[in-house]
């Protein structure tokens, strides 16, 4: 290990670089889900080191390693280990800047979902509002909708009905306007069962 790190640390870093995207590149090109996180990880590490060279060799790829950590991200999702996903999606969130505006928003309801789901609700909460806003601004109204599906949830898990009400509503509206049939099914699911519980 201690020669592997001194041998790492002579490399220029514009080189080392190149080498861990090359290495993303080898894995990815196995074609398998399982090995989404070293691939995610060697990105990243390109993408950080060519924040430490006056002049990048290449292009660093910010879009690739954001997408491969939002993967290893829902991959872990689905392992329901929620903690992991919410680092998943704040490393991806680490790595873009204003450019990336579309996928921010994405990705942040996404992160917003997963700190709802740890029962950290006045984090979702703030997070969902500054989303639902900038997707409005944006023009993606299927995330906006996605942000008033998880904030009227929160509504109703702390007893405000009639707030609940007003964002699941807009929420259905939004939805209906998209050409997302799995969101437009959400959608009319949550208002259904809300309307049922209010009842």
């Amino acid at each position: 290990i201690l020669i592997r790190d001194v041998a790492y640390g002579q490399l220029p870093k514009g080189r080392r670089m190149e080498l861990h995207m090359r290495f993303a590149d080898w894995v990815g090109a196995l074609a398998t889900e399982e090995f989404i996180e070293i691939v995610a990880w060697h990105l990243e590490q390109a993408c950080g080191l060519s924040r430490e060279v006056a002049r990048s060799p290449i292009e660093p790829p910010i879009q690739r390693a954001a997408d491969a950590l939002a993967k290893a991200a829902s991959r872990a999702e689905r392992r329901e280990s929620l903690r992991e996903a919410h680092r998943y999606y704040t490393r991806a969130l680490d790595l873009l800047d204003d450019e990336h505006a579309d996928l921010r928003v994405t990705l942040r309801v996404q992160r917003a979902d997963m700190s709802m789901q740890l029962g950290e609700l006045k984090e979702a909460t703030d997070e969902l509002l500054e989303v639902a806003e900038q997707a409005a601004e944006l023009g993606r109204t299927e995330v906006e909708a996605e942000a008033l599906l998880l904030l009227g949830d929160i509504d109703q898990r702390q007893g405000r009905p009639t707030d609940a009400h007003r964002r699941l509503l807009r929420a259905e509206e939004l939805a209906g306007s998209t050409d997302d049939a799995r969101l437009r099914t959400r959608a009319a699911f949550v208002m259904n069962s809300f309307v049922v519980d209010y009842l």
